[in-house]
């Protein structure tokens, strides 16, 4: 079965030029060190959550999908989904980099959240959470009710979906309540929806890292954050991933230091 390695918030293309130059150097590093230690490649899902860019409204995807591209082309599968950042500044959101996401990132306009992908026995569902969470000052999202409610059918009914051995929900805002950041307005709602029906949550935006195994939160066995995987803020010394193989419930953190 393929492992999972899962980063977020890469904020690629930031404010000024010293930033967006160091949070480019810095994920392009991570690639190559991804390249080089986890091979091989073609047994690995990356699973990006949300951020992949810092301002759009300045630099758009470019500088982001070069570097992604880097993976793709060493043969990992990657798949992304949107955060804040990735619809505007962080705040203030256009939605016409809705459908301009999906051009950049999918390649096609006409797929719609929940967006499902099968890999390996194992359902990945990808969600939208500023689907409802248009320029609030807070930043924080909201998946809304008819996200909410076609994720519960897939969940429930989608033969696909249902047929697999795990299934793997992962957004950008964090459904629980964390320092920094808040979070999803309509985390109870998607608690509803997912409760005892997945076997892990993978989500970003607050940028410190935070894993959570066998508590059994919402009965839900494996919740993933792996923090900023460029360090944006500096307040670490270091930048952080996570390795997860489902099938045989192991997990491992790697760790380099910034400079």
């Amino acid at each position: 079965m393929k492992q999972i390695i899962h980063l977020s918030d890469l904020h690629i293309g930031g404010n000024t030029r010293l930033l967006n130059r160091k949070l480019k150097n810095r994920f392009d590093r991570l690639v190559e060190h991804l390249v080089s230690k986890h091979k091989p490649s073609k047994n690995f899902i990356i699973i990006i959550s949300g951020d992949l860019t810092d301002n759009v409204f300045k630099h758009g995807y470019k500088a982001a999908k070069e570097s992604i591209a880097k993976l793709t082309e060493a043969n990992f599968m990657v798949l992304v989904i949107p955060g804040n950042h990735d619809y505007g500044d962080g705040k203030i959101d256009d939605k016409k980099y809705v459908e301009l996401f999906k051009k950049a990132f999918y390649n096609d306009t006409s797929v719609t959240y929940p967006k499902k992908n099968i890999i390996d026995n194992i359902a990945f569902i990808g969600l939208d959470s500023m689907e409802e969470g248009w320029n609030n000052e807070d930043s924080e999202g909201k998946l809304g009710k008819v996200q909410i409610e076609e994720l519960i059918k897939m969940i429930n009914t989608d033969i696909d979906v249902v047929s697999c051995k795990y299934k793997v929900v992962y957004l950008h805002h964090h459904p629980v309540i964390l320092p920094r950041y808040k979070g999803l307005q309509d985390a109870k709602e998607f608690q509803g929806a997912v409760k005892d029906k997945v076997d892990a949550i993978f989500f970003g935006h607050n940028h410190i890292p935070f894993l959570l195994k066998k508590s059994g939160l919402w009965g839900v066995p494996l919740w993933s954050n792996p923090g900023s995987s460029t360090g944006k803020e500096d307040y670490l010394p270091y930048i952080s991933y996570f390795v997860f193989n489902l099938e045989t419930g192991t997990d491992k953190k790697f760790e380099f230091v910034l400079n």
